[in-house]
């Protein structure tokens, strides 16, 4: 068993090679914030360090500014020293920096197969789960923004320690998950580790009547007071940095940039509806918003990843673990919705909190939870409501039929993936789960 699932673990990081291919053997460069933000970050300090200099200044922008201060430079994150390694006439590989960029995606699904594994030791669930997460777009579609994904890789990792902290009751587990909370902090996006914070908590208190209010509180302490720690060294320097700067400055309207408008829940059965941007162009057709959302809102997980989420739910009363994650979505969504839903205000008033803009961030908690769902989907649920689950499905479907395609993108070609995944299920085809759903989330990516 521990050498099949070695062999899982490696295939991880080979299921990405396809959809980067062209990137990994040079033929193109990836754009927008990892050719402007990404790499000439990660040259200086590539560079720097193989001089045996730690770079504390920026002289070459804006007349010069604290560079350690500046928390997306990841100065502390191990990842970024390894660079140094590729640096070649006085310059950092720009394909070696790339190849960074697969290895967190290759992470992602590492990650989540560890973390569904020790939630069901059930291996196909699982890889499934991990594969539906580790390509999902609100994950995948941030290749363009490295800083932002390296951070958002750990968190199934986040969830792995702490539940193995509760169940076995030792602290160890908990500390282990804070140094990786602090590592991913490090890693130079420090929001989507701290929106995990309450998920995290939330996650600790559900398992307080079977393992102890006391003892689930005080190990989710454990684990946040470690990764405070190993983060502080960033984390300091760059609050003062931040005093300086438009964020001490900013409101509510400004932590509502990027809310997200109910219409586009429609990106859950038909991811390019409202356009499709890549390097070579695109625009969004909705007016206010720029081509930026396309990833900042995008929340397609696969069509089959939608089907099994819905029938873990026949599960309710018997999986406690539908019940957590199922009762998360609705709640992800809509504080996603920021100044359309209203109760994000509530997580405005939180410390820190405040300091972040864009509540549709929030849905790639909600594709996490998708991910965890579909996983126990899997082996289908209750017999009376498999088929109900499936209809209406199917109905959601057909309602979205009529739409014309205003992102250039027919909506048939997604029904036609609705109809196979019903398929698939229906007939318990369990082994074209994962083919098909790599061929969904590829084809939408």
């Amino acid at each position: 068993m521990k050498g099949k699932k070695a062999l899982l673990i490696l295939s991880f990081f080979l299921l990405p090679l396809p959809l980067y291919f062209p990137v990994l053997t040079g033929k193109t460069f990836l754009w927008d914030d990892a050719r402007e933000l990404f790499y000439p970050q990660r040259n200086f300090v590539a560079v720097s360090m193989r001089h045996g200099e730690l770079p504390l200044w920026q002289p070459y922008l804006l007349g010069g500014y604290p560079f350690l201060h500046d928390i997306q430079t990841a100065l502390f994150y191990p990842v970024t020293w390894l660079l140094t390694l590729f640096v070649r006439d006085g310059k950092l590989s720009p394909i070696a920096a790339e190849y960074t960029v697969v290895f967190h995606i290759s992470l992602a699904g590492i990650f989540m197969f560890l973390f569904l594994f020790y939630l069901t030791r059930k291996t196909f669930p699982s890889y499934l789960g991990a594969v539906s997460f580790m390509f999902t777009s609100q994950l995948i579609l941030r290749s363009v923004q490295p800083v932002v994904m390296n951070s958002m890789v750990y968190l199934p990792l986040y969830f792995y320690f702490l539940l193995r902290s509760i169940r076995e009751g030792k602290p160890l587990f908990a500390c282990a998950g804070g140094i990786i909370w602090g590592i991913s902090v490090l890693a130079g996006y420090p929001q989507f580790p701290m929106m995990a914070v309450l998920f995290l908590l939330a996650f600790a208190l559900y398992h307080g009547k079977d393992y102890g209010w006391k003892r689930v509180i005080l190990l989710w302490g454990i684990f946040m007071v470690v990764g405070a720690g190993i983060s502080a060294i960033q984390v300091l320097p760059t609050y003062e940095f931040s005093l300086y700067t438009t964020r001490a400055a900013w409101n509510y309207e400004a932590a509502c940039e990027n809310s997200l408008r109910p219409v586009r829940f429609l990106t859950l059965f038909m991811p390019h509806y409202f356009g499709k941007v890549t390097g070579q162009g695109g625009r969004i057709l909705i007016p206010g918003e720029g081509y930026w959302t396309y990833w900042e809102k995008g929340m397609y997980s696969g069509i089959l990843t939608l089907l099994l989420a819905l029938l873990s739910l026949g599960r309710w009363k018997k999986e406690r673990y539908v019940r957590f994650f199922g009762a998360s979505l609705p709640v992800l969504a809509w504080i996603g919705m920021g100044k359309y839903g209203g109760i994000y205000y509530l997580l405005y008033l939180v410390p820190f909190l405040h300091r972040f803009r864009g509540p549709s961030k929030y849905m790639f908690f909600f594709a996490f939870s998708l991910s965890v769902l579909a996983a126990l989907g899997v082996d289908g649920g209750g017999k009376k409501k498999k088929t109900g689950w499936l209809v209406f499905a199917g109905v959601l479907f057909l309602i979205t039929l009529p739409f014309s395609p205003a992102g250039g993108v027919p909506p048939f070609i997604f029904l036609i993936f609705a109809v196979i995944s019903w398929l698939l299920v229906e007939r318990k085809l369990k082994f074209l789960f994962i083919p098909f759903l790599l061929f969904d989330l590829f084809y939408a990516s």
